[in-house]
């Protein structure tokens, strides 16, 4: 085959592949969702009104681009090609580690890992001063509170991180925090760092494709929080592995794998943690089988949860998505939790709910955002 006839074939292939999207559109054939997460939208109508007729040129734009026939095959193909070719990720917002790793690379969580930006020490003060506030309102209302930062999967995994992302040789903003708190304040900090580096040397405890920690990590999450828990709240009675059974799903891919468009590429075994007692969770009134089915209602903003067999009256969790994992353990000790996706703490809230306890759980990649306001606790 000659110079020539190489590069026609190129040529055609080439055009072939741009003309795809519109020849499906013609032939009628729609995107099959299978392989990413990206938000589609519905075909907006005609409208031979002003206003209409320019806002369907905006949203026919907006549901092309999330529809058009072949998409996900093609962003998997591109996909493909970058990570199986050229070892690139093919999201800005995904690092491909070792040995079939994804780490997230949003929110400045790169950064925070390289340990780019310490904090300040006014940045401490006022951290200290939050905290110190919170814990001392809530003290004058006969109500605990603890608080944890949950560790990113990189600060957990370092040696799975791809050698070109170097990291400074100081202490990064979770270990100056926790520090400066022990050392100036009586706030109640748990570090979930020691435990879960322990237990990473028998089995995984974060998922090789998600952002997350997996059911084993929240876990040992829990039993921390237990731990310290059961020492002040009189008849808590803490779980053991023993009480749950292991399930193993393979071919299972997490969210990054999505952000790649090639979930197929990054695989790996689910592993749940279900009550041996078949007990039943309520979400927002409503029956909860398994506690598989947790995340996808752990991500609403505001979730009321009752467990028919808690010891403990009610729970208030200032969360954000990783505590999805210990979540699925610590609210079965309750008969109400109300968790709530934010890091502010609202007075009003807390004196209608009276809670036992008020858990602050944050991600590690998240101190990375300015120290969180409170409405005024007095």
């Amino acid at each position: 085959m000659n110079a020539s006839t190489i590069k026609r074939a190129r040529l055609t292939l080439f055009v072939a592949i741009l003309s795809a999207p519109l020849l499906g559109a013609v032939a009628g054939l729609e995107n099959d969702p299978t392989t990413t997460m990206f938000e589609e939208h519905q075909r907006p109508e005609w409208s031979w009104r002003p206003r209409k007729m320019l806002r369907f040129v905006r949203d026919y734009q907006r549901y092309y681009n999330s529809d058009f026939a072949f998409r996900e095959s093609l962003i998997a193909l591109h996909a493909q090609l970058k990570v199986r070719v050229f070892g690139v990720s093919s999201a800005k917002n995904v690092t491909i580690g070792k040995d079939g790793w994804l780490f997230y690379a949003g929110e400045q969580i790169v950064a925070d890992y390289q340990r780019l930006r310490p904090f300040t020490q006014q940045e401490l003060v006022s951290w200290t001063q939050l905290l110190t506030r919170r814990q001392q309102w809530l003290a004058a209302r006969g109500i605990e509170f603890v608080f944890y930062v949950a560790p990113n999967p990189q600060t957990l995994y370092p040696e799975l991180m791809p050698a070109s992302v170097w990291r400074a040789n100081h202490p990064s903003r979770m270990d100056q925090l926790i520090a400066y708190l022990k050392a100036h304040s009586d706030v109640h900090v748990i570090d979930m760092r020691p435990p879960l580096l322990a237990a990473k040397t028998a089995e995984r405890v974060v998922y090789k494709t998600d952002s997350h920690w997996n059911q084993l990590g929240g876990f040992i999450a829990y039993q921390q929080l237990s731990a310290w828990l059961k020492q002040r709240l009189a008849g808590w009675r803490s779980y053991t592995l023993a009480d749950f059974e292991r399930v193993e799903i393979p071919g299972w891919s997490g969210g990054l794998s999505y952000f790649l468009g090639a979930p197929s590429l990054f695989t790996e075994s689910r592993l749940e943690l279900r009550p041996r007692d078949g007990s039943v969770m309520l979400s927002d009134g409503q029956p909860m089988p398994g506690d598989e089915l947790f995340d996808a209602w752990f991500r609403r903003r505001r979730v009321v949860r009752h467990s028919l067999g808690g010891e403990m009256r009610s729970a208030v969790i200032l969360r954000d998505s990783q505590f999805a994992a210990p979540g699925q353990f610590l609210t079965r000790h309750f008969q109400r939790s109300l968790l709530l996706w934010t890091a502010s703490m609202d007075p009003a809230e807390i004196e209608t709910e009276r809670p036992d306890v008020v858990v602050f759980a944050m991600a590690e990649r998240l101190l990375m955002n300015p120290v969180p306001v409170d409405p005024p606790l007095d």
